[in-house]
């Protein structure tokens, strides 16, 4: 019998209702093969419906409540209130299926799973795998150098006669100069919904700390710092059309040729960087210990734009990825950069340059080199060994989600016809990249790989904002107070606080400034269900939340142990309340608060984390997909729903091993061929 292989494409925040859409079509063909000649299945994120929850839940068959990864927001039991960490494999409480197969005498490989660092394998194979646009595998965020800026957050550069310059190559007109300066402060990073953003105002004059930087954040400008010089040139007589790029003044010594003609983007561009880079996470550290530099980095360059009269030029910076730290066992690293390139996490999400500007074929460029990446992994190490098991994952629809699902909602009230066919090309031009990539896996592939890809949950476009925190003020369990001109909660006052779709009795004993005794909490608790249900749109007189799930009743949902809330509250489609969450409401006067109480236009487009699992709106919806193909599937339709911590126990029996010791799901019986298993 031929060994048994698996490979895991992750493919986050895609929802089923966008691939039945295209299977039809010759948008995704490779896909469509999968589909018309394995299972397709709509599966049951967890909740939180969120990215740690159910990556987590996937490869170690366990719920929430149990292997603790409950979003980006766990609270460490006996922990102030408003404090939390973000999980990695140190707080993860269960067993990864990797482990398992590694004592089982198999070999695992990861390439970018979410939550999988630092490494548990021994013998296996691990690149990164922490959060999507981690700060840990970054020297720096990718900016636009312009000297025509539009936002704040760009930075202006300015084109002057070029001066003491060498080797100047042929240039029809006068030749002009510039610099790209690249100066790495001391910053912090806190998670939101939309990625990783600046918790301090220390950040450097150079470039934004995140792609999402708050544009009334104070820039302290820095004296020290590292630059690259730019020469202009007017190569054919026709106007400006080329850049030289290079760490000194010297033509032959450049690091990057850019021109109109022949290329718009450089090769990677290598280099030694000074920097400090302090990752938090409200309060929490992500790490204690991060690497400090000097670190070597690499990155590239785009010419987005250079006008004939050399009036106007524009560059793109793609994010500066270190070239060390990211890999398991660390001595592969030289022969991998080597055959593969640089480890450039993130590339799928959103850049600046697509923020600010609406540029997306950058963005897609972006994206071709994430998944090419990918492609080059995956053969690499499939030629050089003889795994059991590879898990590879792709943050990219949930990146896209966030930014723009709300405007192909027909629903929404900023809804437009032409905005909403040009999102939708986007989606449609993402998925024949992500397509591409499946199609060369398979390429790859002899008939003996199994191939499974899974998304983690879907998502539901959102506009109208509410804090259920205002529920919870006015039945006086939540108060704030001012204290020095700035707003706090009064803790001493407090009987519950909201966090992120979860509620938290103040409990006596349990936190440090617990103040509810252990008799009353039923009753809090109680209080706490009739406030959230009190909630209701004036407008339509509907509730606003879908369902309220107590401590006494999350068994049911898999959320239970010391790591979840006393009560979890879930919106209906479109409400949310992520514009204030978490510590964003401190930043609102206290009137700003209590007006939260009525809905409001909000700015975030779309949400999964605090909707039911089987929450839908018109062809949207919070559903994950399973697709399932290979010599060890068959055919089949379910009658029962398929959850994923189903996924890991379905793997173990495929490859015999033993389930993790906290598994929870089933065998999925139905799509195996049990004749060739």
């Amino acid at each position: 019998m031929n060994k048994v292989k698996t490979l895991v494409l992750g493919i986050d925040g895609l929802w089923p209702e966008l691939i039945e859409k295209y299977l039809e079509t010759d948008i995704i063909p490779n896909i469509a093969k999968l589909v018309r000649e394995g299972v397709f299945l709509r599966m049951l994120p967890l909740p939180p419906c969120d990215t740690p929850t159910n990556w987590v839940s996937l490869v170690t068959g366990a719920s929430p409540g149990r292997h603790c990864a409950l979003g980006f927001n766990v609270h460490i039991p006996g922990q102030p209130l408003d404090q939390v960490i973000v999980p990695d494999t140190k707080t993860i409480r269960a067993e990864f299926i990797w482990d398992v197969a590694e004592r089982s005498g198999k070999l695992c490989i990861l390439v970018n799973w979410p939550f999988s660092w630092p490494p548990t394998l021994k013998k296996g194979i691990v690149i990164a795998g922490t959060g999507p646009g981690d700060p840990r595998w970054r020297i720096e965020y990718g900016c636009i150098y312009t000297t025509d800026p539009r936002d704040p957050r760009e930075i202006e550069i300015h084109l002057k006669p070029a001066e003491e310059w060498t080797n100047i190559p042929t240039s029809y007109s006068p030749p002009l100069e510039t610099t790209l300066p690249l100066r790495i402060a001391r910053s912090a990073f806190i998670w939101t919904e939309s990625g990783w953003e600046p918790a301090a105002a220390e950040v450097r004059e150079a470039t934004p700390m995140s792609m999402r930087y708050k544009e009334n954040a104070k820039i302290t400008p820095l004296k020290e710092g590292k630059q690259y010089y730019v020469l202009v040139l007017d190569s054919k007589g026709h106007g400006y059309d080329t850049v030289i790029v290079s760490k000194q003044k010297d033509a032959r010594q450049a690091v990057a040729k850019l021109s109109k003609d022949h290329g718009a983007w450089s090769e990677w561009i290598y280099d030694k960087f000074n920097f400090k880079v302090i990752a938090k996470y409200h309060g929490a550290r992500i790490s204690d210990t991060l690497t400090q530099g000097p670190l070597e980095g690499a990155f590239k360059l785009k010419l987005i734009e250079l006008s004939s009269n050399g009036r106007r030029l524009t560059i793109f910076r793609t994010d500066i990825f270190r070239l060390d730290g990211w890999i398991y066992p660390e001595d592969l690293l030289p022969k991998v950069i080597e055959h593969l390139g640089p480890y450039c996490e993130g590339l799928e999400l959103v850049p600046l340059i697509t923020l600010v500007r609406d540029d997306w074929d950058t963005y897609f460029d972006l994206l071709k080199e994430q998944t090419n990446w990918f492609t080059r992994a995956y053969k690499y190490f499939s030629e050089r060994y003889d795994w059991d098991m590879f898990f590879m994952q792709l943050h990219v629809f949930d990146a896209l989600n966030h930014f723009l699902l709300r405007g192909m909602c027909e629903k929404s009230p900023d809804y437009d016809y032409r905005k909403a066919n040009k999102i939708l090309k986007i989606y449609e031009r993402t998925l024949m990249i992500v397509d591409d990539l499946v199609g060369e896996l398979l390429k790859l592939n002899n008939k003996n790989v199994n191939v499974i890809i899974v998304s983690d949950h879907g998502a539901l476009p959102t506009w109208k904002l509410v804090w259920p925190g205002t529920a919870l003020m006015k039945y006086g369990l939540l108060r704030f107070k001012e204290v020095n001109g700035k707003l706090m909660v009064d803790w001493e006052n407090t009987k519950a606080f909201p966090w992120v779709m979860d509620i938290w009795v103040n409990l006596r004993g349990r936190f440090p400034h617990g103040v509810v005794a252990e008799d009353e909490y039923n009753k809090v608790v109680d209080e706490i269900v009739d406030a959230l249900y009190s909630l209701r749109d004036p407008e339509t007189g509907e509730r606003i939340i879908a369902s309220v799930v107590t401590k006494r009743e999350g068994v049911f949902f898999g959320l239970y142990g010391d790591y979840t809330a006393d009560v979890y509250y879930f919106f209906k489609p479109p409400y949310t309340d992520i514009d204030v969450h978490r510590h964003k409401i401190l930043e609102l006067a206290l009137s700003d608060i209590e007006n939260l109480l009525k809905p409001q236009l909000s700015k975030t487009v779309a949400a999964h984390d605090h909707f039911l699992p089987n929450e839908r709106m018109d062809w949207f919806s919070n559903y994950a997909i399973l697709i399932m193909w290979g010599p060890n599937v068959k055919k089949a339709l379910l009658g029962k729903p398929v959850y994923t911590i189903d996924l890991a126990p379905t793997l173990c029996f495929l490859h015999k091993i033993p389930f993790p010791a906290q598994c929870e799901g089933r065998i999925l019986f139905e799509v195996i061929d049990l004749a060739k298993s």
